[in-house]
């Protein structure tokens, strides 16, 4: 997801914090957005804004005359691209706008390791602009017809120790009364 402000204030922190709340408002409606490219121009300068969970990136400020050349191409990769370069999660098809088309029928799922899995419904999502945007999912094996729970959430990968590997131990110690059932693992 991308947005332009178009504004005569000069950059500045009240700016900054306008465009943070801009981001957090499509963090909230795109649940499945893994970052946002904002870009604003105010009194001749056009910046480029880069939101993710982990906090954002501003540009310094070209001038709209002198870069105009850089300024068109910035544009043209902003509608051009593929949704990917925008922050779309490919691995996942769901958003509230979208399942608001559900009767449409828009397909929702996710990819796990490759494997589509049907979303019936959004259980949790952690509305946090900063944090391991967690996503957990009610969802059904096509194959199988089984239903499943699936987590969906940003781990760091120097992380000593993984989710998995945390069931895994639990299971080895014999802790299985009401502990998940780890199906699948998968790091993008």
């Amino acid at each position: 997801m991308s947005f332009l402000e178009l504004t005569s204030d000069d950059f500045s922190s009240h700016l900054s914090l306008r465009l943070t709340k801009i981001a957090y408002a499509i963090f909230i409606a795109q649940p499945g957005c893994c970052f946002i490219i904002g870009m604003t121009i105010s009194n001749q300068l056009f910046r480029i804004h880069i939101f993710d969970h982990a906090g954002a990136v501003h540009s310094h400020g070209y001038n709209i005359h002198c870069s105009a050349h850089f300024l068109i191409c910035v544009l043209w990769s902003l509608t051009t691209g593929p949704p990917e370069s925008l922050g779309y999660d490919p691995t996942l098809s769901f958003s509230t706008i979208i399942s608001r088309m559900r009767r449409l029928r828009t397909e929702l799922y996710i990819l796990v390791n490759g494997k589509k899995y049907i979303i019936q419904c959004l259980l949790f999502y952690n509305a946090m602009i900063r944090g391991r945007v967690t996503l957990c999912f009610v969802v059904d094996d096509p194959v199988d017809g089984k239903q499943y729970v699936v987590k969906d959430c940003w781990t760091c990968t120097g992380q000593m120790t993984t989710e998995e590997d945390m069931l895994r131990r639990i299971k080895e110690k014999g802790l299985t009364h009401s502990v998940p059932v780890l199906q699948a693992a998968w790091t993008v």
